[in-house]
C-alpha cells in the first residue's frame, strides 16, 4: 500500500531548536519510513497540506530537511561546558537556602530565545509547494488504481475540513492519530476557542476518517463516548503507545547540581489542568512542618501557558516560597538529563491528560515519580510510579518529604521505575502505521 504521511507540522516547526511531544509522534513516523521502513512501505511519501497548495516529497526529497531538522535538535545539546543558564540554575541549587524575606516571587531562569520565525518557516513551506505540487497531483491521479493510505498524526489544520477535502475525491483512506480530547471534555483548562476548535478537528476525523489510532486507551475511550454522544460517524480506533526509551548521555559531559538540599522536579507547561497551584500549596504545608535545614526545593521547568494566572501570581509574588521555588525554561534536552539525574523525584501531578511524557522520561531515567492517579498515569506506567490522588494535600506532602529523608523509601522508589515497560519510537512508528495500515479497508 502506498503511504502519504503529513509532514506539516514538521515543516512549520522546522527551525524549533526542541521538540515538543507532538514534534516527536510525526518525527518519529518520518524517520522510520525514510530509513527503516522501505522495505516494509516502499512506496511512502511526505505531504504537505497549505492553505491553498500541497505537495508531496519523495524520500530522497524529505532526507535532507529531515536530516537538517535533527542535526538542529542535536546541536542544541552539543556539550561544549555548561551554558549560562545552566551554570545560573546549579549554582542557584548548590546555594544554602535563605530564610523568607522581603524578597519576593521565585528565581525565575530562561535562555536565550532560538526561535526563528515562523514567517521563514512558511516560507520555506510555500516554495516546497510549488516545487512538488505536480507529484502531489500525480498521486491523486493514481490513487484510482493504487490503494493508497494518507497518515495524519499531529491535530495540525483539522478544524479547517476543507483542506482535507482531497482524500475522499481521491478514494483514499485516511487514518488520524489522535493525542486527546481534552479542550472538549474539559474547556476550563484551556483557552477559550479550544473547545470549538477540537470539536471541529473530531468533526473532521469523522469525516474524513477511515480509521483512527489514539495514543493510549484512555483517549481511544473518550473518543467512542464523544463520538456517539455527538452522533458522529463511528470509527475503527486503535491504540499505540509512544516511544519512552530515551537518549542517554554520559554525566560526566554534564554534570548533575549537587544540591545544598535535595529538590523535586514538576516538568510541564505552567497551565491550569498541570494542578501547580495544588503543589505549591504543598511546598506551603511543607514549610510550615518542618525545620529549615529539611525543605527540599521545588523546580517548575517548563513556559507558562494558559489558565493559570493564579500560579503565575504566586510564582511572581510569593515571599514564603521564595526561598525555595525556581522557575526555569529553554534548558537542553542534556541539561534537563542532569537535571533530572541529580534530582530527588519528578512530580505530575495533572489533572488529566491524554498521554503524559515527563513521568515516562523520569522513570526511564530512574528517578522517583510521584504520578497523580488517573487513568491514564496507571495505563502507561504501570508499576513504575507512585500514585496519589491529585487533590490529596497530605499525601503529596508526606511522600515528598519521605522521598527527600528516607533513604530506603526512596531506593525501593527508584527501584519502581525498572518495571517500566518500554518501547522505542522506531516500534511505536512501526506499530502506528500496521494498525493504520490493518484497519484501511482493501481493494
Amino acid at each position: 500500500m502506498r503511504i502519504l504521511l503529513d509532514i506539516t507540522r514538521t515543516l512549520a516547526r522546522r527551525y524549533n531548536s526542541t521538540p515538543t511531544g507532538i514534534d516527536r509522534v510525526e518525527h518519529a513516523l518520518a524517520r522510520w519510513l525514510v530509513y527503516e521502513g522501505s522495505t516494509l512501505y516502499p512506496d511512502a511519501h511526505f505531504v504537505i497540506t497549505a492553505p491553498y497548495l500541497r505537495a508531496a516529497l519523495t524520500p530522497e526529497d524529505f532526507r535532507p530537511i529531515l536530516t537538517e531538522i535533527e542535526g538542529r535538535w542535536a546541536a542544541a545539546n552539543e556539550i561544549n561546558g555548561p551554558t549560562k543558564l545552566y551554570k545560573e540554575l546549579r549554582q542557584s541549587l548548590e546555594s544554602p537556602i535563605g530564610l523568607p524575606s522581603a524578597s519576593r516571587g521565585s528565581l525565575r531562569l530562561s535562555g536565550e530565545s532560538t526561535k526563528q520565525t515562523v514567517a521563514r518557516a512558511y516560507t520555506e513551506i510555500a516554495r516546497l509547494c510549488l516545487l512538488h505540487a505536480r507529484k502531489f497531483h500525480r498521486l491523486l491521479r493514481d490513487a484510482e488504481r493504487t490503494p493508497t493510505l494518507y497518515l495524519h498524526s499531529s491535530h495540525t489544520q483539522l478544524e479547517k475540513p476543507q483542506l482535507f477535502r482531497w482524500t475522499k475525491k481521491a478514494n483514499i483512506r485516511t487514518s488520524f492519530f489522535i493525542h486527546d480530547i481534552i479542550p472538549i471534555d474539559f474547556p476550563e483548562f484551556c483557552g477559550n476557542r479550544s473547545e470549538f476548535l477540537h470539536k471541529l478537528r473530531m468533526k473532521t476525523v469523522s469525516e474524513y476518517g477511515t480509521s483512527i489510532v489514539a495514543n493510549s486507551n484512555y483517549t481511544k475511550d473518550r473518543l467512542s463516548s464523544y463520538f456517539e454522544e455527538e452522533g458522529l460517524a463511528t470509527k475503527s480506533i486503535d491504540v499505540s503507545y509512544l516511544g519512552n526509551v530515551i537518549q542517554e548521555y554520559k554525566e560526566e559531559n554534564l554534570k548533575p547540581p549537587v544540591s545544598t538540599v535535595p529538590y523535586f522536579i514538576c516538568l510541564s507547561t505552567i497551565e491550569g489542568r498541570k494542578n501547580i497551584q495544588h503543589i505549591l500549596n504543598v511546598w506551603r504545608q511543607i514549610i510550615q512542618r518542618n525545620e529549615l535545614r529539611t525543605i527540599p526545593r521545588l523546580i517548575i521547568v517548563g513556559r507558562r501557558g494558559w489558565k493559570s494566572e493564579n500560579v503565575i501570581d504566586v510564582l511572581d509574588r510569593t515571599r514564603e516560597l521564595a526561598p525555595f521555588l525556581i522557575e526555569v525554561s529553554d534548558l537542553s534536552d542534556v541539561e534537563l538529563a542532569a537535571l533530572m539525574t541529580g534530582s530527588a523525584g519528578l512530580l505530575s501531578p495533572s489533572l488529566v491528560e491524554g498521554y503524559s511524557l515527563p513521568p515516562i522520561e523520569g522513570a526511564a531515567r530512574h528517578i522517583p515519580v510521584v504520578a497523580s492517579d488517573i487513568p491514564v498515569h496507571r495505563e502507561i506506567l504501570g508499576e513504575a510510579a507512585i500514585f496519589l490522588d491529585p487533590t490529596d494535600g497530605p499525601g503529596w506532602r508526606n511522600t515528598i518529604m519521605r522521598l527527600a529523608t528516607d533513604d530506603a523509601f526512596r531506593r525501593d522508589a527508584v527501584a519502581a521505575t525498572y518495571n517500566l515497560p518500554r518501547t522505542s519510537w522506531a516500534d511505536f512508528a512501526r506499530d502506528t502505521l500496521s494498525k493504520a495500515v490493518g484497519a484501511a479497508p482493501q481493494d
